[in-house]
């Protein structure tokens, strides 16, 4: 065991989105940055992400929306997040984020794009958008980076096409149309003809996308303006010295080292999602815990945190943000979990039913509301079923049966997959009456030819009409279901946590007495949401995350006041 010891000007510990950002931040001021990462991989939650960064009134939403402003964000968090959070810390937030991603995209490789409609979720409250907020990242070709590529977080497999292939929404949109036009037919010829060329010369797909994408970007970044990137490195602790962390204590492949820093320490290790400990105090009782975010996150660093006097916000009854997720066992013995986003459950020709076979809420609400829905209902332990009928199937597909009409029987021959021809048929395959199965189906369908949901009001707003299928009228989201039938099982899982470190507008954490821990910054998932347990738009986590470790940056600067 050796002791090492450097002087690092700011140290980020974790590198998703918001460390990695935190990195390139203090490298652009000229600093010297040590960025430690627990795993063997960069990238955490963000990597297997879509990277939709929701960041109001840079100059890049503003490509597609020039009429937001100000007053109009303020008012859309004040009415949907409200006293969730720290007013404060919001206007923080607003008042730098379009700084944040502008500064990345004109000084380093990040480069993003706006979403031509990408509408915030809750419409309720008003002073929503159809888009504008939200941006993404734009796909990155690797071959430049040489073997740094091989450090982000490989995608999730299900998310792939071909065995390995990336895909975005352009991309399956082109996909999805390669025999009804042209321009598609030869946008997929060079998309799978550079797959297979980078098989053939790198063993995997060069070209990155949405979240891979980012990472990408970033990585590249900070390793260009110098950043000292350690991989399979654990802190074990923070130094602290008058009332101020001065440094931290790390493991590097069995190697003890110290480094010390002038500026401050910032955390972005991703929240407390994989601790089982952690999840079982505060999520609630019926939530399963499954996740398909990343394993690592284990709050391996909360403790150190907390000996300080650091504590965790009070986002008790929302501690995180939920998505209803399939599971299905790999060849390996590994879990699948898959998120379903909008695909499927917000498309024309399906439903979701409870174990007594009825309906319960509205199909085409945001994941996360879904998520909340279910677990207000103490439902997290009972049986949820998406029901697709062969037409949604085919064009939407359902979970791990992917759109453009995939063989079923793979899926259906373990488990994963239910199918019938007949309603009854299906009953019986799912475990619910069949006599409410008919009936809820018999309901639904006499509504649904009018494009109607009394019962729930599906496909209400801008949202939900966006997430159906514009083909589909008079409501986008709303057809009746004709046999045959498939249906899958869901239950709630969590995406990433909202409850985390207790911070000020700087990204300083505090104590339970208010006073700052000198020298402590948090970012991402480490620092309590500013949404609060809410989730009002897409990219609610990487926005902010990217903001407060810019936030964090200037305050070490001595550029706050």
């Amino acid at each position: 065991m050796s002791n090492l010891s450097s002087n690092y000007d700011f140290i980020v510990c974790g590198s998703g989105a918001a460390g990695l950002s935190g990195a390139v931040f203090a490298a652009l001021k000229g600093w010297k940055v040590l960025l430690l990462e627990e795993s063997q991989y960069v990238g955490g939650t963000s990597a297997l992400s879509g990277g939709t960064t929701w960041t109001p009134l840079s100059s890049i939403g503003r490509e597609v929306n020039d009429s937001d402003t100000l007053e109009e964000v303020t008012a859309f968090l004040d009415g949907t997040v409200g006293d969730a959070s720290d007013a404060d810390v919001r206007t923080s937030f607003l008042a730098h984020a379009a700084t944040a991603v502008e500064t990345l995209q004109s000084q380093t490789r990040m480069e993003f794009r706006p979403c031509p409609k990408h509408p915030d979720y809750m419409w309720d409250a008003g002073h929503a958008t159809l888009n504008g907020r939200a941006i993404e990242p734009v796909p990155y070709k690797t071959g430049p980076m040489g073997k740094l590529r091989d450090l982000v977080r490989p995608p999730i497999e299900e998310f792939t096409v071909l065995g390995g292939m990336q895909v975005d929404r352009i991309d399956i949109r082109n996909l999805l149309d390669r025999y009804k036009s042209v321009k598609s037919f030869f946008y997929v010829g060079r998309l799978v003809a550079t797959y297979v060329l980078d098989r053939i010369f790198y063993g995997r797909h060069s070209r990155y996308v949405m979240g891979q994408a980012m990472i990408a970007r970033l990585l590249h970044s900070a390793s260009e303006l110098g950043v000292d990137i350690k991989v399979n490195a654990s802190v074990t602790e923070l130094v602290e010295d008058s009332g101020r962390v001065v440094g931290v204590k790390f493991s590097e492949n069995g190697s003890n080292q110290e480094a010390t820093t002038e500026r401050g320490v910032l955390l972005a290790t991703g929240g407390f999602g994989a601790s089982k400990e952690r999840q079982s105090k505060y999520y609630e009782e019926t939530c399963s815990g499954i996740s398909p975010a990343s394993a690592d996150n284990k709050a391996t660093l909360h403790p150190l945190a907390e000996s300080l006097g650091a504590h965790y916000g009070s986002a008790d009854k929302h501690p995180a943000f939920y998505a209803p997720c399939s599971t299905r066992t790999r060849k390996d013995g590994s879990t699948a979990v898959y998120p379903h986003f909008v695909f499927d459950r917000s498309k024309p020709g399906t439903i979701c039913v409870n174990g007594d076979g009825q309906r319960f809420l509205n199909e085409t609400i945001s994941y996360h509301d879904f998520g909340r829905t279910v677990l207000g209902k103490k439902m997290g332990q009972e049986p949820i079923w998406l029901i697709g009928d062969q037409k949604a199937a085919n064009k939407f597909g359902l979970g791990l049966l992917r759109p453009g009409g995939d063989n079923p029987e793979p899926l259906i021959k373990e488990g994963y997959l239910k199918s019938a021809t007949t309603i009854e048929g299906l009953a019986e395959a799912i475990g619910v009456p069949a006599e409410n199965l008919a009936a809820t189906l018999t309901k639904y369908n006499a509504d649904a030819i009018r494009g109607e949901d009394p019962e729930f009001g599906r496909g209400s707003t801008p949202y939900q009409q966006h997430n159906g299928d514009p083909e589909n009228a008079p409501n986008t989201t709303i057809r009746a279901l004709e046999g045959p039938f498939f249906a899958v099982k869901l239950e709630i899982g969590v995406i990433g946590t909202a409850k985390g470190f207790s911070g000020n507008e700087n990204g300083q954490l505090v104590k339970d007495d208010g006073t700052v821990i000198e020298g402590l910054y948090a970012a991402g998932n480490d620092l309590q949401s500013i949404m609060g347990g809410v989730y009002p738009g897409p990219g609610i986590t990487i926005g902010p995350g990217i903001t407060f470790a810019y936030i964090a940056t200037k305050h070490a600067a001595g550029e706050l006041n």
